[in-house]
C-alpha cells in the first residue's frame, strides 16, 4: 500500500481539494490492497473471504476517484481493478 499521493499534476488546489484528493487516492490505495490480498488467498483455497464492499456510494465514488488521480498521475500505467475469483 502506497502512502505516497502524487498530485503535482494538479495546480492550483486549495487546501480542502488536496486533502480531498489525498483521501480518495488513499482509498483507491487500501481496497485495491485489501482485494489484492483477498484474491490471493481465495486462490489458495479460503473461498470463505469477501471482497471489499464499499459502505455508501460515497465511499465507492471516493474510490473511483482515487483510480481517475492515479490514471492522470501515471497514465502509462495500468490501473485495473482486482481481478475476483
Amino acid at each position: 500500500m502506497s502512502s505516497y499521493c502524487d498530485l503535482s499534476g494538479f495546480k492550483f488546489l486549495t487546501f480542502g481539494q488536496k486533502q480531498e484528493y489525498q483521501r480518495a487516492w488513499q482509498i483507491f490505495d487500501n481496497v485495491q490492497a485489501f482485494n489484492s490480498n483477498v484474491s490471493t488467498l481465495r486462490s489458495a483455497g479460503q473461498s470463505n473471504l469477501t471482497y471489499f464492499q464499499f459502505i455508501s456510494n460515497v465511499e465507492k465514488t471516493k474510490f473511483l476517484q482515487g483510480r481517475f488521480l492515479h490514471i492522470q498521475a501515471y497514465p502509462n500505467s495500468n490501473w485495473p481493478f482486482v481481478e475476483e475469483n
